[in-house]
């Protein structure tokens, strides 16, 4: 991806968080910074409008950089650990909730791998099992 094209992606993903009331602090910033320069960052649009619908950052590390994650709350510091391993470490994901019924159809099959995890309180879950609780949930998806 050429600097132009990342400029573009970070800014609409910037706009999208902005336009969900989402705070974005100087780390959020780095890792959206860091996935879509790693090509982990993938954008959600609408088919017939192209309007933003959401993303999903993520980096793949090995076991150690996830237990890492898991333990220490530390995400991938260098730029090499993201593209390290095989676990499809989830970072982040906004959805705007006007646009849930979109969601699966607009994701790609990988993320439905069972190798894409994220931590949340403390707990790791499969990205999998989330998406698919997904399409009756109320609020923007933060994971």
């Amino acid at each position: 991806m050429n600097n132009e094209q990342h400029d573009v992606t970070l800014a609409a993903v910037m706009r999208f968080r902005a336009a969900l009331n989402q705070s974005t602090d100087v780390e959020t910033f780095r890792l959206i910074d860091y996935s879509i320069n790693q090509g982990t960052c993938h954008l959600m649009r609408d088919k017939a409008t192209k309007i933003l619908m959401g993303y999903v950052i993520w980096a793949n590390v090995i076991e150690e950089t996830w237990q890492r994650y898991v333990e220490q709350d530390i995400t991938p510091i260098y730029r090499h650990e993201w593209q390290e391993g095989e676990i499809g470490m989830v970072l982040g994901a906004a959805i705007n909730p006007v646009y849930k019924l979109n969601l699966l159809e607009n994701l790609p099959e990988f993320f439905y791998e069972k190798r894409f995890i994220y931590k949340k309180r403390r707990k790791t879950h499969q990205l999998s099992k989330v998406l698919k609780k997904y399409a009756g949930y109320k609020g923007a998806l933060r994971v």
